[in-house]
């Protein structure tokens, strides 16, 4: 997966901190990732009036040095923008890779500054694919911020070195800096710099204000000396009281040699008479503040202010870099929760089964606070059918028509609009919307994202959220290429459902599969209803079987799979029927079986279960199980299968929750 290439990017950069490293590093992995291409980087040199490449791999570029002036390299940019050229060019780029047909130029730029260019020449006859493009985007963006921290630090370093030769307190200075680098890990180095502070340099108190995400409130990060109670710590941050309350305001230092005469001082301490209160600040991003405390008057001198300034604003850059790179992993790992979702939805067999999946598990991985696929019912009105919601009540019968109903008679919605006009529809406050109908009172925002496959709209991926604004570039890029895999997959299943005749037997464990379920379940539906009996039917998950698969390899999970199937197809009676309902889940049908007979018999087999191992590799699982019963909770194979899904889930969920709890507290 490409989430992996970048994830070993960033950690192959952070290791060794050099520009050159990082420049050869990403060259070699857009080489690895992207078949027959060729990638070099041209940065500025220090007058910023050549470009110099100083990485390529596998071809050199077709020129190492290249003046400023009016070169396509140069053009791009200057413009700032990604662009694409097909090869060869006679507009002045240099070509490298003999047999290239496409070039890609993306910018290294970060806040602003633009450091140099990425160029990926490629000999596929067709153009970047929009997944290659945004690949190398990614790589652009993770190394132009690389270089603008390690530019940065180099500018630091040379001041601390000026600075180290002055004084012995400077050269202890010196070495508290540049331990910044030595981890990576924020509190530790949160705990180093104010320990080394307050061992090396000798002051009586030193307090460290920090916020954990830039637009975060202010906590008390770590400190030394003397220790502040909780009520003034409490009136310390809420009022923005003393020194630390001015350099809020002001963004400056403070510094009083006599708190007694300074009115803004807060009495923390009635023994302490200088303080001296620095922001902790890069850019335009103010991280916090530090504040040191002496107990003689006339403590600090300027010198003081300019090292503890420098110091603060090399521990921002430190803190501007570990914020800049888990930002980045955490849209890759919402990249790679989509994928699995995805990856897990396409062993679905239809259409409402895929939607439904999709749904509960984007709002189980996300903060979205709902989540629901509607199918296109009429183009051109916008009319649409609920197909699938991530709502509790989704599983009670006629919920999903009621609420189609309701959406559609208040004029369809933002859902309407983005059918409509076949574009995304990204609502930041829907209370100042006049196409928002409310079907939820607690939704501030919602995007509407149309599902597409060729020149036909299949439907429309809505999601909404309790929080105003909640819908950032990264989502709205991920919820679009989910929305463009559930376009092929439904235009998949479609074509399947009129050109497939499928088996009705699971290749791999022998048991019946999910076709077969589905007739079996229609005629279980009708044979209930002439005799008026009742049935049940269980969805059974293996509880994290990807990690049998991950420690194990896939053999052994097969094996495990085909070892579990017959032992739970052996625990029913002779008038159930078991099922393989897709990936590591298996449905069983119980004829004239109510609710707690067949939670009865989950317990047995859940208990089973628990003393066995599987395989010759002794392999503990456990399962999730979800229980619907005919009639009462649906008389509808959907409606049954979506109750029974839900459940399941909700069985997984509280099972998790229960296991972090017990881990808490151990």
């Amino acid at each position: 997966m490409r989430e992996a290439d970048l994830l070993d990017l960033i950690k192959r950069i952070e290791k060794v901190r050099s520009i050159p490293y990082a420049c050869q590093a990403a060259v070699d992995v857009i080489t690895d990732s992207l078949q027959h291409s060729s990638a070099s980087i041209h940065l500025m040199n220090a007058r910023c009036d050549r470009l110099e490449a100083v990485a390529f791999s596998k071809h050199p570029p077709g020129v190492f040095q290249l003046s400023k002036g009016g070169s396509f390299l140069w053009r791009t940019l200057d413009k700032g923008e990604p662009r694409t050229v097909g090869l060869p060019c006679a507009r002045g780029y240099h070509q490298g890779m003999p047999e290239a047909r496409h070039a890609l130029l993306v910018p290294l730029i970060s806040k602003g500054t633009r450091w140099g260019l990425l160029a990926v020449e490629s000999a596929k006859p067709n153009e970047f694919t929009e997944a290659d493009c945004l690949f190398c985007k990614l790589v652009a963006c993770i190394l132009g911020n690389s270089i603008s921290h390690m530019k940065m630090e180099e500018r630091f370093s040379a001041s601390l070195q000026t600075l180290s030769g002055r004084n012995t307190q400077n050269r202890i200075l010196l070495d508290i800096s540049l331990e910044l680098f030595s981890s990576k890990d924020r509190q530790q180095i949160i705990e180093r710099f104010v320990r080394s502070i307050y061992n090396n340099l000798g002051y009586d108190k030193v307090f460290l204000f920090l916020r954990e995400f830039p637009s975060g409130s202010l906590s008390l990060a770590a400190s030394r000396g003397k220790s502040l109670s909780m009520d003034i710590l409490d009136e310390l941050l809420a009022g923005q009281k003393g020194l630390l309350g001015r350099v809020l305001m002001t963004g400056l230092p403070a510094l009083s040699n006599d708190v007694t005469q300074d009115p803004d001082y807060f009495p923390d301490d009635e023994k302490t008479r200088s303080e001296l209160a620095v922001p902790v600040k890069y850019g335009e991003t103010f991280w916090g503040v530090l504040v040191l405390d002496e107990y003689t008057k006339d403590a600090f001198r300027r010198e003081d202010l300019q090292l503890a300034s420098i110091l603060c604003s090399h521990l921002a850059v430190v803190l501007d870099n570990i914020e800049f790179f888990r930002r980045l992993e955490r849209d890759l790992d919402l990249m790679e929760g989509l994928h699995d979702i995805v990856s897990g939805a396409a062993s679905e067999s239809d259409i409402v089964s895929l939607c439904n999946r999709i749904a509960l598990q984007l709002r189980e991985r996300t903060r979205y606070s709902l989540v629901e696929i509607s199918a296109v019912v009429d183009e051109k009105t916008g009319r649409s059918r609920i197909l699938s919601s991530s709502r509790p009540e989704a599983a009670t019968p006629g919920f999903l028509e009621e609420r189609s109903k309701r959406l559609w008679e208040r004029g369809g919605g933002l859902c309407a609009q983005a059918i409509k006009t076949r574009s995304v529809v990204n609502v930041s406050d829907v209370r100042a919307s006049d196409n928002y109908v409310c079907l939820d009172k607690e939704t501030l925002s919602e995007v509407d994202v149309p599902i597409i496959f060729g020149e036909r709209i299949y439907g429309v991926l809505c999601v909404e959220s309790g929080q105003a604004a909640a819908f950032k570039e990264e989502d709205l890029r991920c919820l679009t290429i989910l929305a463009r895999h559930i376009g092929v997959l439904w235009a998949h299943y479609e074509l399947l459902d009129r050109t497939t005749a499928r088996s009705l037997q699971d290749p791999l464990t022998g048991q019946w599969n999910r076709r077969c379920l589905h007739e079996k379940l229609r005629e279980e539906i009708d044979r209930a209803g002439r005799y008026q009996t009742q049935f049940s039917i269980v969805m059974v998950d293996l509880a994290d079987f990807k990690e049998v698969n991950d420690k194990f390899g896939h053999a052994v999970g097969d094996m495990v799979l085909v070892e579990i199937s017959a032992f739970l197809s052996a625990n029913l009676r002779a008038s159930d029927s078991f099922f393989r309902y897709g990936g590591d889940e298996f449905m069983a049908l119980l004829p004239e079986t109510g609710r707690e007979e067949a939670q009865a018999m989950m317990e047995r087999i859940e208990k089973d279960m628990s003393e066995r191992t599987w395989s010759n590799e002794a392999v503990r699982v456990l399962v999730d199980s979800g229980i619907a019963t005919c009639p009462p909770d649906g008389t509808d194979v959907d409606s049954l299968i979506r109750l029974a899904d839900f459940r399941l889930y909700e069985q997984k969920r509280k099972r998790k929750l229960l296991r972090a709890q017990e881990t808490g507290e151990k």
